[in-house]
């Protein structure tokens, strides 16, 4: 069956299995304009299935009163573009009927409002509108669209049956254009119930009714094209939507796309996107802010309809890194990765490597002393790969190499997660000496950085350089503390160990003096630090809170702990 056939054949068995029920709108008698009713009237009456006046307000207003003694009317609105004249009735009578009645007994839980609904590419102001989210801002009603033939049926048979005043919203543009295997029998599908359609791992895309299509287009493209893996979810019943299950995808991505043919402005896809980001289990797995492709906010000139509805360009280019967005980003993520430092494992490696200016190679390599190698890094997703051997060549060679070899027995006894390098700079002139630590501390909502960057002359025997300890805490709100400290030194023996020694020697000091000043800190005014942004339910025990030792839990050994 197509989409139009699967829907009469829906409405046939409505009418079949309840005497009650009654389709009426403007020609439906007749078949209506998309042939969804057709034969019905034949089939089941001409008392049972007629034509309206050319009244939408008049039709909502007779379908409401039918359901309030006992009725199960289903009310067509030719176009979802005319049926705003019918806004108060729906809006102030059947969406509250129950609210004001409801204790009597009464209410309207058996009235279905059919409606066809968006883009088909030539409909321009009046018969191209998907007005679906001004639905969903209405307590009372359940908003639905289904994708497909299979999906349409078992959709409206349970709008029908069920006792919520249900909106049932068909894309027209699928009405012979969706095909599929349907049953025969009658079958329910669970309103307010999402779909998971396709199983991924990188991304979540959110959608219902025709962009699933354009969705599926532009997913098949990326995972090929890009290497992504993406999870597509259909929302089916817009309203009350399944947040559940919808939370859960993005709790498992860490990424949520939201994509629908209704304007961008107030849509489905911004209570989708404030939902997930005010949920305090799935915000914190987010790994980049959610993103909404929808249409234009703006009525539909005819010329540039097509323009208006999400399509796979649109889609492809958010599921991942697009490649002109990575060209013209590439710089920025560059300078991040230098000036922060990051740090990667080579493939095959156990050991992270650094990435800076200090020892770039250009055009995206890097250099590592003491492992010999040379690779390629992808600033973008920060991952590492074409590993060579490369060996350092300077006149300073052996004082780079007993300065490593000084460095790392006191970095890997003192920092529990460390990276450090040694690289000469300034048309080898000076040493370029970086340390850095990660420590994580989830159980306690907070996470810091060490980073250490000196600068050594061998002709001066001088040491100078910079400390900087990120810390941020997350537990009931946001509290980041940032503090360096500039040291200068003089190293008369210019060794590797002297080197090690001075270097241990001031950071030790600065540990010292930051416990020091965090253990001062009272816990009211710790406290009092903290943005009211709430993100777990979870709390940090703050009459213990200097007992965390600041300085040393990120730059202390596991015998100063």
């Amino acid at each position: 069956m197509n989409l139009f056939q699967s829907i009469n054949d829906a409405l046939s068995i409505a009418l079949a299995e309840d005497e009650n029920t009654l389709l009426f709108g403007e020609d439906v008698a007749f078949g209506g304009v998309f042939r969804c009713s057709m034969k019905l009237a034949e089939m089941y009456g001409g008392h049972r299935v007629f034509n309206t006046p050319l009244s939408e307000q008049g039709i909502m207003g007779f379908a409401i009163g039918c359901a309030a003694e006992g009725m199960r009317p289903i009310a067509e609105i030719q176009f979802a573009d005319y049926v705003f004249p019918a806004f108060d009735q729906m809006v102030n009578e059947a969406a509250k009927y129950r609210y004001r009645d409801g204790a009597c007994g009464r209410h309207v839980g058996g009235l279905t409002v059919r409606m066809p609904c968006g883009a088909v590419g030539h409909g321009a102001l009046y018969h191209s509108q998907s007005p679906e989210s001004l639905f969903t801002h209405v307590p009372g009603f359940r908003v639905i669209m289904p994708r497909s033939p299979l999906q349409a049926k078992g959709l409206l048979l349970a709008a029908i049956r069920s006792n919520d005043p249900c909106i049932f919203m068909e894309p027209k543009v699928l009405y012979r254009a969706a095909v599929e295997q349907v049953p025969v029998a009658p079958y329910e599908l669970p309103l307010s119930k999402a779909e998971v359609v396709k199983q991924g791992r990188d991304v979540t895309v959110v959608s219902y009714g025709q962009p699933l299509y354009i969705c599926l287009n532009a997913i098949k493209q990326a995972e090929q094209d890009l290497g992504v893996s993406i999870e597509l979810v259909d929302l089916r019943t817009i309203y009350p939507w399944d947040k559940e299950t919808v939370f859960r995808s993005v709790q498992k991505t860490g990424r949520c796309m939201v994509v629908h043919e209704s304007m961008v402005n107030a849509g489905v896809g911004a209570e989708v996107a404030a939902a997930v980001q005010e949920d305090p289990s799935t915000f914190v797995r987010l790994e980049a802010p959610v993103v909404r492709v929808a249409g234009w906010s703006t009525p539909t000139p005819l010329l540039f309809e097509r323009f208006n509805v999400p399509d796979v360009a649109n889609i492809k280019a958010l599921t991942s890194s697009d490649p002109n967005l990575v060209k013209e980003l590439g710089p920025a993520f560059q300078k991040y990765n230098e000036e922060q430092f990051t740090t990667v494992k080579l493939p095959g490696g156990s050991e992270p490597v650094l990435v800076s200016s200090h020892n770039s190679l250009g055009d995206g390599r890097y250099y590592d002393v003491e492992s010999s190698t040379s690779f390629e890094f992808d600033h973008a997703t920060q991952k590492a790969s074409g590993a060579q051997s490369y060996s350092l060549e300077s006149k300073h060679s052996d004082l780079v190499k007993s300065t490593l070899k000084s460095l790392g027995a006191y970095v890997k006894e003192h920092f529990p997660n460390a990276a450090y390098g040694v690289y000469p700079i300034e048309e080898d002139s000076k040493l370029a000496i970086i340390i850095v630590a990660n420590k994580y501390s989830p159980n306690n909502f907070w996470n810091g950085r060490w980073r250490s960057l000196y600068m050594f002359d061998p002709s001066g025997s001088s040491l100078e350089g910079s400390l900087r300890v990120d810390v941020h805490y997350y537990e009931d709100g946001n509290v980041r503390l940032v503090t360096n400290k500039a040291v200068t030194a003089s190293i008369p023996s210019a060794t590797g160990s002297g080197i090690a020694k001075e270097i241990a020697t001031v950071e030790k000091k600065y540990q010292e003096e930051l416990n020091k000043g965090f253990n001062s800190l009272s816990e009211g005014a710790f406290k009092g630090l903290r943005r009211q942004l709430p993100v777990t339910r979870q709390k940090i025990e703050w009459d213990k809170v200097a007992s965390y030792r600041l300085g040393q839990d990120i730059g202390g050994g596991s015998s100063r702990r």
